[in-house]
């Protein structure tokens, strides 16, 4: 159930069908393989058909919590009545930024030989070497993690 579970939330609902699909297969063949004796070939097909239901309802589920979510995502971004961007589109793209730019900065850093042991909530202007006055106050409204709340001067 993992991998179809995986698989149709990271790729998709066709992508989710075809390991329904064969997970309900590879099951029949297991049980074939398994000389496990059924009196009825009628009850070897329910199982099978009962197994590939309860794979493809849970996929297409799946898939369409993931559609919702980045609807749902999108809409956030923007202003309801104009469909232009909001504050929150620029938090998150400034987000973003951030995150690559630690990124970026720990990959600089392993690629010169120094680096070092960095906290999982290091921020990226501490990483920088930005904490006195002009650089820090310049990107004081980011966020320093997740728990603290956003200040913005605006």
């Amino acid at each position: 159930m993992i991998p179809v579970s995986l698989l149709a939330w990271l790729g998709g609902e066709w992508l989710g069908v075809a390991a329904s699909v064969l997970s309900a297969l590879a099951w029949l063949v297991d049980d074939l393989a398994s000389s496990q004796v059924h009196l009825n070939y009628l009850a070897a097909c329910w199982n099978v058909a009962t197994r590939l239901g309860f794979f493809l309802v849970a996929s297409w589920s799946l898939s369409a919590l993931r559609k919702t979510l980045r609807r749902e995502q999108a809409l956030a971004r923007t202003d309801p009545m104009t469909g232009a961007i909001n504050k929150r589109f620029f938090y998150d793209l400034a987000q973003m930024e951030i995150n690559r730019l630690a990124a970026q900065l720990f990959h600089n850093a392993l690629d010169d030989g120094q680096a070092q042991a960095v906290p999982v909530d290091a921020h990226p202007v501490e990483l920088c070497g930005l904490n006195g006055a002009a650089g820090w106050s310049a990107v004081r409204p980011f966020p320093l993690s997740r728990t603290q709340k956003r200040t913005w001067p605006f």
